[in-house]
Parts: structure tokens; sequence; C-alpha cells
């Protein structure tokens, strides 16, 4: 060691521009390295401010090799020594954003690092079901309460009390004068939707089914009905197409008023169904939330299998769960805000934004990809 704090080793590379065949290098210098290196901050940047700070550039390059290396015998020493202003006192430049985010990257694909996309996700996915969660829970719950109330109150609207349909041998008949209409009105169809759902006229009347033994199917549209029984099919639409179902199908019964709420309260009993419905609405949160969770993994995983054909392109030999964790680092804050905006916004100019959003990602990592170097070995 010498009287000025360093210590002397034999020379690595060509002399100075001072002329000696030595180089020095204090333990100042050295100690800042080691400093900032612990610090995170990239070799490149420091070698980039101390030789802008006027140090010799062989100098720092051994000195940052020194120092990667842990040899505290290679701490050179020599005849010359930079004047005291050149000691720094202070940190490289400060790296943007973009280049910290580079170097985040780089070392998730190295492995070096693990972002745990699958939990994050998870835990978006939860925010995002938050809203939904409550308005499911707000509305479903008193719509349930009131569910058998409003079923059977509709029934005894529908069918009238004195009515009797009877099916026998696959032929219809009824004990009234024909054709009969069974109708409903919009305020009670409202009771079944949800005000934004509902463009009903509350004095309008709708007709649910037209009953003529005698009519044919041919003259369904003169009926204006949604459905009609005549005495041997039962004649619909279906998605805009016409279905006629033959009554032979049909085991031999009779329909009434009665009967009808006879058998829904057997369904129901002890409200079986109305305790089915209500433990559904209280578990929207967890339907919810793994439905969210599915469903931004299905976009990742979209955008992680053109990332590994890129990789594969390249043939960078990056691993395929490491790809995934980077799709998801870029793409969970877009998707899962997307999410919860969709339910404020129209639907149509949040799906354009991920679809935009995810070919920008895509871009990015195709240009990342394509310059990343792992070295000999397989990342």
């Amino acid at each position: 060691r010498t009287a000025t704090g360093t210590i002397r080793f034999p020379i690595l590379y060509p002399p100075s521009d001072q002329g000696d065949n030595n180089l020095m290098i204090p333990e100042s210098l050295l100690d800042y390295i080691q400093t900032c290196l612990n610090r995170g901050t990239s070799a490149e940047a420091i070698k980039a401010v101390c030789i802008y700070e006027g140090w010799d550039p062989q100098m720092v390059e051994s000195a940052v090799r020194v120092v990667q290396a842990g040899d505290t015998r290679g701490r050179y020493a020599g005849s010359y020594t930079p004047p005291p202003s050149k000691i720094l006192s202070k940190d490289p430049y400060t790296e943007t954003q973009g280049e910290k985010t580079g170097r985040y990257v780089e070392a998730i694909l190295s492995g070096k690092r693990r972002f745990r996309v699958l939990l994050i996700s998870l835990g978006l996915a939860f925010l995002s079901a938050i809203y939904p969660s409550y308005k499911t829970i707000k509305a479903g719950l008193p719509f349930i309460d009131k569910l058998q109330t409003n079923i059977t109150a509709a029934v005894k609207e529908v069918i009238p009390e004195e009515l009797t349909i009877t099916i026998k041998d696959g032929k219809a008949s009824t004990n009234m004068t024909e054709p009969v209409y069974l109708t409903i009105s919009g305020s009670t169809l409202e009771k079944f939707e949800t005000k934004s759902d509902s463009d009903n006229g509350a004095q309008a009347r709708h007709r649910l089914l037209a009953i003529d033994t005698k009519g044919n199917v041919e003259n369904f549209e003169q009926y204006q009905s949604s459905a009609l029984l005549t005495a041997s099919s039962l004649v619909s639409y279906s998605n805009e197409d016409l279905k006629i179902y033959p009554l032979s199908r049909v085991p031999d019964m009779q329909i009434s008023q009665m009967e009808v709420l006879k058998k829904m309260l057997e369904i129901n009993k002890n409200s079986r169904v109305t305790n089915y419905l209500r433990a559904g609405v209280y578990a929207s949160p967890l339907i919810l939330t793994l439905t969210e969770w599915l469903g931004l993994i299905f976009n990742m995983l979209e955008i992680t299998i053109v990332l590994w054909i890129i990789n594969k392109i390249h043939q960078k030999k990056i691993r395929f769960s490491r790809l995934f964790a980077v799709a998801g680092l870029f793409s969970l804050p877009v998707l899962a805000a997307a999410n919860i905006s969709i339910n404020f916004l129209p639907a149509a100019p949040v799906l354009m934004l991920i679809n935009t959003y995810e070919i920008l990602v895509i871009c990015v990592m195709y240009l990342f990809i394509s310059k990343y170097s792992s070295g000999d070995n397989p990342v």
C-alpha cells in the first residue's frame, strides 16, 4: 500500500496518456464503483459517467473489471495519481424509466428476477370484479326475494282460472271457446326485467300463446302470438326460424292454473330453488373473479404465443414461462383497467383499445427480443 492509499499490482492494459507503464486506481474509485454496482447501476452507466468526469478510460475499465471480479489483488498501483478533484462523490446519472424497464425485462427473461404473473393477475381480476359483483348482489337479492310472488301473480294473470288444456294421445283440446289467447301485461313483464332492458308499455298486453285446435300451422302469423297450439302441434319462432313440435311426443296431461301453481310449489319446496339462486348471488364475487382471471390469462397467452414465435424465429431460446411473465408485466395493467372501465363505457371502444395495446406490446417485445443476448447458455 502506498502513501496515497492505493495498492500496487501489474498493469493489464497499454499505458495511459501520462506515459507510465503502470496505472493507479485509488481506493475511493473502487469503493465508489462497488457502491454503484450494489445499488443496481449498470457497469456501462458507471463507466460513462467516470469517463465524462475526466477519468482515464483504461483505468475506469480496469477498475470496473476488478470490482466485478471481486479480486482485491487486482487493485492497480503505479506512479500516476489522479487529482483529488477527479474523485467522484455523487452517483452516476439517473437512469430513465425506459432503461430501468429494459433492465427489469432482461432480468425476467434471464431468470434473475421473477414476476408472479398468476398471483398479480388474480389480484387484478378481483379488483375488476368488485363493481359487477356489487351490482349483481344489489339487484339479485331483491329479485329473488320477490321471485315466487311474481311468478305466482304472472301465472294467475296468464292462465284463466276456468281454462283446462287437455293433451291425450297426441291431441290437444280445451274447455273454452276457441281461439283462446294467453296474454300478459307489460307491467308484469317489467318485474322480470331490469329497467334498462324493459321497454314494454305498462298498459300493453302481449300474446304469449294462442290456442286454436282447429287452426293450421300455415295461419300462424294471423294470430300475432309468440306461439300457437293446434290440435296436433305447438308452433313458435326460435332464432327467427319457425319451429313445429308434434304433440305426439308429449305425454298425456292436463294444464290448468291450479296444476301449474301446484307444480311450481312442488319444485320450490322449502324454498329450495330460491335458496340455490340466493347462494349463487352471494358467490358472484368468486364466480366473476375467476371469470375475469381466466379472461386475463387467455389474453396474456395470446400475446405469449406470438412472442414465442418471435423467440423461435430469432433463436433466442427463451423459456415460455418467462415470455408469459413479460407479457403479463406489460399487458396486465391495461387489461385490468379495460375490464373495469367496460362497466361504465361502451364495449366497442374498450375492446378496440385492448386489441391496439396488445399489438403495441407485441411490436415493442419484437424489438427487445431481436436485440436480446442470452450468452452461451439458454435462458
